[in-house]
């Protein structure tokens, strides 16, 4: 169900759902099973898919299919929200909180709410659809997290970077104003306000060497953009290449490199004078300890062209074994330790942008300089 529309299968789909390959035969005995039917093991599964889509079918039978094929859940990125609260407490964001659930109804979402000591625990409920996948994938149950707290003043928001969780967000922090009659808006890590690439992807290089206690150890994937509506269109390159590639219409607007000491390979850095930023990067720390185990990381900006929407995710690490060797498998964080990680980020971020908004303004003011003097 999805405000109001029933979803529904019909044999085709029931046929081609038995021919799947995740759909195991011991899946297979257990559809039949529940219908009072014991098949064989030596049966095709041609023919166990023909019989079996021309019985009667309900939602039931939609429900044990969907749960074996249905999309896989994933780790949302976690983003980071700010908001003056003008000496509002705790207490009336938690009164706001408890209102959620009859408040974002349009989004088909629910809303439970849980005080820990000082912090708001908001658990989202939400229903996603996705129409070009098949019948059985369409219809996805998700959660999020939404962890609110007050920290100097503002409220810090932490959450999944996902459109209903955002618009859970923005509701949210709308019914505290309306409650306490005051005007709230909503404060973001970005870079909106910053066109130049090489200021966003001094971002990224910025980030990565910033992680508090954490030393650097390598970037191993690393994401490029090239917006094809920029002004400069090259006016200061010496390239006879990109004049004729800007000739022939042809643009590039993404590309990755993956490997080790991608930041340093000269592909990259060809990249950057054809006009490509950083807008995505996975990158690895360690502690300052000899036998410390190798962190992994990831960072973006949503959208890639404004430079709005960063989130982060501690990906998990490598457990560090003997003699330099680390395992090949990657373990994820425990609840606790992604946190921790997480706030670190976070501030790197803070420092990062503050980084590039101070160095955008000498690099202003040195123009103004230049201007008077000439």
């Amino acid at each position: 169900m999805n405000s109001g529309n029933l979803y529904s299968i019909n044999d085709k789909a029931i046929y081609d759902a038995l021919h799947q390959s995740k759909l195991t035969k011991s899946d297979l005995k257990e559809l039949f099973l529940a219908r009072g039917i014991v098949i064989s093991s030596d049966a095709s599964r041609e023919d166990l898919a023909r019989y079996f889509s021309r019985l009667l079918h309900d939602y039931y039978d939609y429900q044990a299919l969907a749960k074996r094929l249905g999309s896989s859940s994933r780790r949302d990125k976690s983003t980071i929200s700010y908001v003056d609260m003008g000496g509002l407490t705790i207490d009336e964001v938690e009164d706001a909180a408890h209102e959620l659930s009859d408040l974002i109804k349009e989004y088909d979402a629910t809303a439970q709410v849980n005080r820990i000591g000082d912090k708001v625990e908001v658990l989202v409920n939400y229903r996603i659809t996705n129409f070009n996948k098949n019948e059985f994938s369409q219809v996805v149950n998700r959660e999020g997290v939404i962890d609110l707290e007050i920290e100097d003043g503002k409220l810090l928001i932490r959450s999944p970077l996902t459109d209903t969780v955002e618009n859970v967000k923005e509701v949210l922090v709308e019914s505290v104003a309306v409650n306490n009659d005051v005007e709230l808006s909503i404060e973001s890590i970005n870079m909106k306000g910053i066109s130049s690439a090489e200021k966003r992807t001094e971002f990224f290089e910025h980030l990565v060497h910033q992680l508090d206690g954490l030393a650097h150890h390598d970037v191993t994937d690393v994401y490029i953009y090239n917006p094809k509506n920029k002004s400069d269109d090259f006016e200061d390159s010496d390239s006879d290449i990109e004049e004729e590639v800007l000739d022939l219409g042809v643009h590039i607007t993404r590309a990755s490199l993956k490997g080790e000491k991608v930041l340093l390979s000269e592909e990259i850095k060809g990249l950057y004078d054809k006009g490509f930023y950083i807008w995505k990067i996975v990158w690895q720390a360690v502690e300052n300890s000899f036998d410390s185990d190798i962190y992994e990381f990831e960072a973006q900006f949503k959208n890639a062209e404004e430079f709005t929407g960063f989130s982060y995710l501690a990906r998990g690490y490598y457990k560090y074994k003997e003699g330099g060797e680390y395992n090949s498998s990657r373990n994820g964080f425990s609840d606790i330790m992604e946190r921790k990680l997480g706030v670190k980020i976070e501030k790197a971020a803070q420092l990062a942008v503050q980084h590039i908004a101070n160095t955008d303004s000498e690099q202003l003011g040195d123009d103004d300089d230049q201007g008077e003097s000439s």
